[in-house]
C-alpha cells in the first residue's frame, strides 16, 4: 500500500462563466484542480492537495469554501457557486499480495487499486477455472507491477513541489513529446490495460 499524503476534494459548483462542454485539469505548484462540464454552468470540482489542506477546506462554511475555490480557480470562471456536499478521499494505490486461492479471485480495483489518474484496476479483470486463475496472476503480475510501480513514482514526482522535481516532471514532459513513438506505445499499453 501506498499512500501519497494527498486527499481528492470532490463536489459540484455553478459558475457564471461556460464551461463550453470542456473539461479542464490544471497542474500548479502544490495542487491538480479538475473541472468536468455538466448540464447548464455547473461543473464537477475535483481538486487535490497535501491532506491537512484538504480537511481545511472540509471545515470551511459554503461561502469561504467558495471563496477559496475561485482563488484556487485564479477566478478564470467567474463567481461560483457550491451546489452539493463536498467530499475527500484519501489517496492510496495498493497491490494486493495475492490475486487467488480456494474458491476466491480479487478483480479490478481490489487487486491493483491505483490513483485516480490511472485507473487501470477495472480493467485487470479475470476469468477461468483454478489453473487459468494462476496462469491469470502469473500474467497480470508481470503486466500490471511495471505500471503500478511507474504510476506510483510519476504520482509522487508531481507531488513533489521541490525546484529539482519541478525540473525533472518539465525536461520529462518536453522529452515525451519530442518522443511520439514512445509516446504512442505508453499511450497503448494503458488503454490496453
Amino acid at each position: 500500500m501506498t499512500d501519497f499524503g494527498r486527499s481528492m476534494l470532490v463536489c459540484r459548483m455553478s459558475h457564471a462563466r461556460p464551461h463550453r462542454d470542456t473539461a479542464y485539469e490544471i497542474f500548479d505548484i502544490g495542487q491538480t484542480l479538475a473541472l468536468l462540464p455538466l448540464a447548464g454552468d455547473c461543473s464537477s470540482v475535483v481538486i487535490t492537495l497535501p491532506t491537512p489542506e484538504i480537511e481545511a477546506l472540509l471545515a470551511l462554511d459554503a461561502t469561504d469554501f467558495t471563496n477559496a475555490m475561485e482563488q484556487r480557480l485564479e477566478y478564470k470562471f467567474g463567481a461560483m457557486a457550491l451546489v452539493s456536499d463536498h467530499f475527500a478521499y484519501t489517496l492510496v494505490a495498493v497491490y494486493a499480495g495475492r490475486f487467488i486461492t480456494d474458491r476466491f479471485a480479487l478483480i479490478g480495483n481490489v487487486a491493483v487499486g491505483m490513483r485516480p489518474v490511472t485507473p487501470h484496476g477495472f480493467n485487470l479483470g479475470l476469468l477461468g477455472a483454478e489453473k487459468a486463475l494462476v496462469k491469470f496472476e502469473q500474467q497480470r503480475r508481470r503486466a500490471t507491477l511495471p505500471l503500478y510501480l511507474g504510476a506510483n513514482a510519476v504520482a509522487k514526482l508531481y507531488a513533489d513541489d521541490r525546484m529539482p522535481a519541478r525540473v525533472v516532471r518539465s525536461a520529462g514532459l518536453r522529452a515525451a513529446n519530442l518522443l511520439k513513438p514512445m509516446k504512442r506505445k505508453v499511450v497503448s499499453s494503458l488503454m490496453s490495460g
